[in-house]
């Protein structure tokens, strides 16, 4: 059985919910400017084959072992949710397939607060009243589309804070990026980049 992760490039997409992670990827997948823009800063062949896939294929030998398109891809593109309640699964398997990978890359969408919170609202139909029950259904735009969006925890609690204190929420919101952050700084030969999807430019470092 042949280990396919240990020859195949991992480009982490991160961020908070409605940072605009699958937006991103879409066009990462579609050849598109912003993709030659992003496969070249990162030092990877745009000209790949490259599919989206999960920590938990990555990770389990027996499933990436399998005669699939997916898995014979060059370049896997991993979304991540940084306010995902099970970030810390996620971290772990992050971890596992830095070591074990050909090449690693995250970026990292540095979306500003008062972006994210209309966005993260809109996506919701965020009012005072479902703030007060959290694990409430949200659609994402419409309450005609499928699958309905519910918020983690952690989302709903800067969601929240954003609702009364825009201050507070700000302050939360960039504690989850300096968290991020964190954990990427004890991985010595992770390469980072911040990445803003709205005016498409890099930052040298996080900007929050």
């Amino acid at each position: 059985m042949s280990d396919r992760l240990s020859k195949k490039h991992v480009l982490v997409v991160a961020g908070p919910s409605a940072s605009g992670k699958t937006t991103l990827i879409e066009k990462l997948l579609n050849n598109s400017d912003v993709a030659i823009q992003v496969f070249e800063k990162i030092g990877l062949d745009y000209h790949s084959s490259m599919r989206k896939m999960n920590t938990q294929r990555l990770v389990n030998k027996r499933k990436l072992s399998k005669n699939k398109s997916k898995n014979k891809s060059q370049i896997a593109i991993v979304h991540i949710d940084t306010l995902s309640s099970r970030r810390e699964d996620r971290k772990r398997d992050l971890a596992h397939i830095a070591k074990s990978s050909k090449s690693f890359n995250v970026v990292t969408l540095c979306t500003p607060h008062e972006l994210w919170f209309r966005r993260i609202s809109e996506r919701g139909e965020v009012n005072q009243v479902s703030l007060l029950t959290p694990g409430v259904c949200f659609s994402r735009c419409s309450t005609n589309l499928k699958p309905r969006w519910t918020p983690s925890s952690f989302a709903w609690c800067i969601m929240t804070a954003s609702t009364f204190s825009k201050s507070i929420g700000r302050i939360m919101y960039k504690l989850e990026y300096k968290s991020w952050e964190k954990f990427w700084t004890t991985r010595c030969g992770v390469c980072q980049y911040y990445y803003d999807s709205e005016r498409k430019i890099f930052f040298p470092e996080c900007p929050f």
